[in-house]
């Protein structure tokens, strides 16, 4: 009957799903923003939420993966309509937390610009994967250098983080260029459990609105997006 009320109160305080998992401290998912990004054909949110499951050092999101007991996501993107927590071990449900539109996205084009999984070249950089929990760290980097957001999607036990693109910084001040990145791990290789990051690098003169992708694009851009995904894989492995 405790958990009961304490639920109902930080549900009504929080907006929140909480539940017992087994002990007299209450677990949350707290969703802080939800918009609608997509179209009727295809649903899309983008969310910002946190969790607390305080008797846990770990627990999975699925489509997300095994991340750290607590935390949180201020930009993701999904078409599902409840975030799902479950134990990191068993895969057993823990919470549900439904997904309700509080708003939608204001002026210019509502759906986000990600790039589709196809869109990406095949050339990638590899490193390993540092834990149990590594998930949490390639949240921490997309969060850091992409604010704007990310997706994640699962195919074939592979997670697939793809995010937003972002702004690259040039000395020619004549182009304009972005990147965008996709994480995908595990990726297996002879040398053991690993990650890969594929990139798309793209440019456009400055007073051009049409985005350059293959051999007609600048050389300053093609290196800095090269350095940046290079920043990316070291930072992922810290």
């Amino acid at each position: 009957m405790l958990d009961l009320l304490r639920c109902v109160l930080t549900a009504t305080l929080l907006l929140s799903a909480c539940g017992s998992t087994g002990s007299n401290r209450v677990s949350t998912v707290t969703l802080k923003r939800v918009v609608d990004r997509g179209t009727a054909a295809a649903p899309l949110h983008q969310i910002s939420f946190s969790w607390d499951f305080p008797d846990r050092q770990e627990v999975e999101i699925a489509g997300l993966g095994v991340v750290g007991g607590r935390g949180m996501i201020e930009s993701y993107f999904t078409p599902a309509k409840s975030l799902e927590f479950r134990d990191a071990v068993s895969r057993k449900v823990l919470l549900r937390r439904k997904i309700n539109a509080s708003g939608v996205a204001m002026g210019g084009g509502n759906e986000p610009d990600l790039p589709r999984e196809s869109e990406f070249p095949q050339p990638y950089r590899t490193g390993k994967v540092t834990s149990p929990t590594f998930a949490d760290q390639i949240i921490a980097v997309i969060q850091r250098y992409y604010p704007a957001g990310f997706v994640s999607n699962t195919s074939s036990g592979v997670i697939q983080y793809t995010t937003t693109y972002r702004s690259l910084n040039l000395n020619a001040m004549q182009f304009h260029a972005e990147v965008a990145i996709l994480i995908e791990q595990p990726y297996h290789e002879s040398s053991g459990n690993s990650f890969r990051v594929r990139f798309i690098i793209r440019d456009r003169p400055r007073l051009s609105s049409d985005w350059r992708y293959r051999d007609d694009r600048s050389s300053q851009a093609i290196l800095a997006g090269q350095a940046f995904v290079d920043t990316v894989v070291q930072e992922l492995q810290r």
